[in-house]
């Protein structure tokens, strides 16, 4: 699980600054960010829970699988198309 939190602190803090420098407005980028915020709020809470407790790694698997459909697939290429195409239609 420690691996799961620094790479995922690594990869939103790149995501971020990357968004950023390509010019993201920051009401976007902190939206952006609210929701990394919850991923790591909810891993670490994962984290801290007895790593025998019954049904946890199933647990884990359901919110990962989740959260790369909802925010990897949906949110995050969303944002990358707005900031490579500013102003153009949505793919």
């Amino acid at each position: 699980m420690e691996s799961l939190q620094a790479y995922a602190r690594y990869h939103f803090a790149y995501e971020e600054s990357w968004a950023r420098d390509r010019g993201m407005p920051q009401a976007a980028l902190d939206q952006h960010a609210r929701r990394h915020q919850a991923f790591a709020d909810r891993i670490q809470a994962m984290a801290e829970q007895d790593s025998r407790e019954e049904g946890q790694g199933h647990a884990l698997h359901r919110f990962l699988a989740n959260w790369l459909l909802e925010h990897i697939v949906k949110d995050d290429q969303e944002m990358v198309h707005r900031l490579l195409n500013p102003g153009g239609a949505k793919a």
